[in-house]
């Protein structure tokens, strides 16, 4: 199939919208150079590598602004704030062998990630960060959907990062952090990074925060995480940096507010001396062979109270963009859709699954989960899903078409991969509040020389299945011997290595429909009216 072909099938298209607010059109690049980096050494090690080049000769045109979901920059554990209202702490006597490093696949043990910054912000490097932090997650409601620590972890990383010195160098500017706005029933999930060493500008996302569990191998030793990232070079990085600088600008234009730490000890969410981010046209090289389409999820604010009332200046309607992307993809797949989440709750892409099954004879389905996410409330919101959406009114025919497997490390990753063409990684959960209410940041991909996503596939399934890098997972490349290790069914070749023993298959038998009692209340949609 060339490619001119894969971007009218894959690629979401202006016909493609159902004409709701919010339902705006991924911006599309062609010349760009992806590069897919599974697991957390692999990504740390490509950030540390930029990093080294960040802060050298000139810096006048250097940068690098992160935004992420959860940070621990700070030294020591966190604690947050007692029923008494003392404020959230960091556990006394902690030294920085606790602060999160960027430890890669080289053995090397590198200097905290906050100092890292403070030092090239010192150099001359302008450096900025966004982190998520929402009031009403340091409350009862945060406790209560288990989300207090990653904001107090966010929150107590700023306030560190903000005063931190590095020898006798000037600590990092305070106008080089803020904290991100965000839906109140939502998060800023969005993991992104965009940097330029003032001769290339890069954009990685993915599903990979800044915790010490997420510092991770391919074959997932240990009982690490598992996940992915992608780094972007090219005229897509644009996107990337345009939706920082929106954020950031629209953090700064909003009221201020005000978070304690122990000792009553505030924490103002922006600096009043800081400063916006300008608009600017990157210099891209367009030699690759990429096409990427950019994805965002941005929300609606359907609610007349709370101090965050305005709509996003930016985004007055939202952005639903990774649903109009991963919808066209999946709908017009021809011979498989895989996907890996941490959580399939999202009752509306099961809806498009169990359409394709019954609508394709050809099409094969595999989804892989793990291990729960221990951010995540205990729920049956999966089981819900997959019964009433995804399985409901197949026949045998087609559950003989579908896999839901698990696996036995936490896959935190978000990825989906069609028909060896289409690859999509990013920050969005296969959730309804990734769809509409969290913001995310997700991208597609086609290879002009089709190899990319079919090469991720075997990589990530080689990772899976337990075999090292290189020519173990050559054979996996045959997309039929692959499709046999997981279900002998599936392929024509006998399969190059068995399904290993941590990975099961799911029965999708489930027991009897239970209480969905706080799924509106996590698994959010921006678009309904929000009201005490």
């Amino acid at each position: 199939m060339d490619i001119n072909t894969q971007v009218t099938k894959y690629f979401a298209a202006a016909g493609d919208s159902v004409s709701n607010p919010g339902d705006t059109l991924p911006a599309k690049y062609t010349g760009n150079t992806v590069l897919p980096l599974i697991d957390g050494r692999n990504y740390f090690q490509e950030l540390r590598n930029l990093l080294d080049r960040i802060g050298t000769g000139d810096t006048t045109n250097q940068f690098f602004y992160m935004t992420g979901w959860c940070f621990h920059l700070m030294y020591g554990p966190a604690h947050p704030s007692a029923p008494s209202g003392t404020g959230a702490s960091v556990e006394s006597g902690a030294d920085a062998d606790d602060s999160f490093r960027l430890e890669g696949t080289d053995g090397v043990t590198p200097p905290p990630l906050a100092e890292v910054l403070a030092a090239k912000s010192a150099a001359g490097v302008d450096v900025r960060m966004l982190a998520w932090v929402d009031p009403f997650m340091l409350g009862d409601i945060g406790s209560l959907i288990g989300l207090n620590d990653i904001v107090t972890y966010n929150l107590l990383s700023i306030d560190h990062l903000r005063n931190l010195t590095v020898g006798d160098s000037k600590p990092l500017a305070r106008s080089a952090c803020a904290l991100n706005i965000g839906h109140p029933r939502g998060a800023m999930h969005l993991k992104m990074v965009v940097a330029s060493d003032g001769t290339h500008t890069y954009a990685f996302t993915g599903g990979i925060d800044f915790l010490p569990s997420r510092i991770a191998d391919e074959l997932h030793t240990g009982g690490r995480w598992h996940d992915m990232a992608i780094r972007i070079e090219g005229p897509a990085v644009q996107a990337c940096y345009n939706l920082f600088r929106d954020l950031w600008n629209e953090q700064i234009s909003r009221p201020l507010e005000f978070y304690m730490l122990e000792n009553q000890k505030l924490v103002l969410s922006v600096v009043p001396s800081t400063k916006a981010i300008p608009g600017k046209s990157l210099a891209a090289p367009t030699t690759g062979k990429h096409r990427v389409q950019v994805a965002r999820t941005l929300p609606q604010f359907n609610f007349q109270f709370y101090d965050r009332k305005p709509p996003l200046s930016f985004a007055p309607d939202g952005a639903f963009e990774v649903k109009m992307a991963l919808r066209k993809a999946i709908m017009n797949a021809e011979n498989y859709i895989y996907m890996e989440d941490q959580g399939f709750w999202s009752r509306e892409i099961m809806g498009w699954l169990n359409d394709k099954l019954k609508t394709n004879a050809s099409v094969k389905v595999l989804l892989l989960t793990g291990a729960p996410d221990p951010n995540d409330p205990p729920n049956s919101w999966q089981e819900t899903a997959l019964r009433d959406h995804l399985i409901k009114g197949l026949q045998p025919a087609h559950l003989a078409r579908l896999g839901v497997f698990l696996h036995g490390a936490i896959v935190h990753s978000k990825v989906t991969i069609v028909d060896d063409h289409w690859l999509f990684i990013g920050s969005a959960n296969c959730m309804r509040r990734s769809l509409y209410t969290d913001g995310e940041l997700s991208v597609g991909v086609l290879d002009e020389d089709d190899l990319l996503a079919k090469k991720t596939r075997a990589d990530l399934w080689g990772g899976h299945f337990g075999l090292t890098v290189g020519a173990p997972r050559l054979p996996l490349l045959d997309l039929n011997a692959a499709l046999a290790v997981w279900e002998s069914t599936w392929g024509t070749v006998a399969p190059p290595c068995p399904l290993p023993a941590y990975i099961k298959k799911h029965t999708l038998v489930f027991p009897p429909a239970s209480s969905d009692a706080l799924y509106d209340l996590s698994d959010y949609d921006s678009r309904e009216p929000l009201t005490l």
